[in-house]
């Protein structure tokens, strides 16, 4: 039978006579793919569909796996009905871990023997890569500036990055993205940033991005008047005003 002694860490599966296995008649489902760029985003994703189906504690490796045989009490060896019960369930966790990868990451786990491998595997490869990429947005995203871009263009990169972020797992807050916008937007825009840095954090990003652009629109509309307005006529000339000048005359003495 089945060990029935148990750790902190390990659980010991349940008899298939007692508690029998119903697996889905289907897969399920996953709508993000691991793709060596979003670890923590798709764990995020992975770790309560597979609590869902009762599958969590076999890939985190906390089900101790049965003998595959038992002993009768005729001595006769047969197939321990308990290991083909977690097999069945292991498997399939095993394979919801597989179609959950893009090609190029699935050939590196083809040699798993159980999902807890597998999933192991996928930590120890990308965790590390997942903090290298983090510094790289770190430092990405204290770079972001409007400069002469459009303001939805630099607002559509801030959010970009925010997007980021969240393939790794590190999401960003809306107060840090507004933050974010507000502080990239240059000297020129000082007055309305000290005017309402206050307000400007409590906004969404959506009301944000419509007050500025707002402003935007009206500042290029505001040049655009002067540029286009005729410009004022010169003031005539002082002696045109006061008239041509006097003809000089030259008097001489006459007898």
């Amino acid at each position: 039978m089945a060990d029935s002694s148990s750790s902190s860490t390990l659980m010991t599966l349940p008899s298939s006579s007692s508690n029998p296995t119903t697996l889905p008649s289907s897969f399920p489902t996953i709508p993000v793919k691991l793709n060596g760029m979003n670890y923590l985003y798709w764990k995020g994703v992975m770790t309560p569909l597979l609590t869902t189906y009762g599958l969590l504690d076999y890939v985190e490796g906390r089900i101790t796996i049965p003998s595959k045989t038992t002993t009768g009490a005729d001595g006769t060896v047969m197939q321990n009905s308990d290991f083909l019960n977690w097999q069945s369930r292991d498997n399939f966790a095993l394979t919801c871990i597989m179609l959950a990868v893009t090609e190029e990451i699935g050939v590196t786990i083809l040699s798993a023997r159980t999902s807890s491998e597998a999933w192991t595997s996928l930590a120890t490869a990308f965790l590390t890569q997942t903090a290298a990429q983090e510094d790289l947005l770190d430092q990405q995203w204290r770079d972001l500036k409007k400069g002469d871009q459009s303001m939805a263009k630099f607002i559509n990169s801030v959010k970009e990055h925010a997007l980021r972020y969240a393939q790794i797992g590190k999401l960003k807050t809306p107060a840090e993205i507004n933050r974010r916008i507000y502080t990239g937007l240059g000297p020129d825009w000082e007055p309305i940033v000290l005017a309402q840095s206050e307000r400007m954090l409590t906004m969404t990003t959506e009301e944000l991005q419509s007050l500025l652009v707002g402003h935007e629109e009206r500042r290029l509309y505001a040049a655009a008047q002067t540029m286009t307005s005729p410009a004022a006529p010169s003031p005539a000339p002082l002696s045109g005003l006061l008239g041509p000048v006097p003809t000089e005359v030259h008097y001489t003495n006459s007898h």
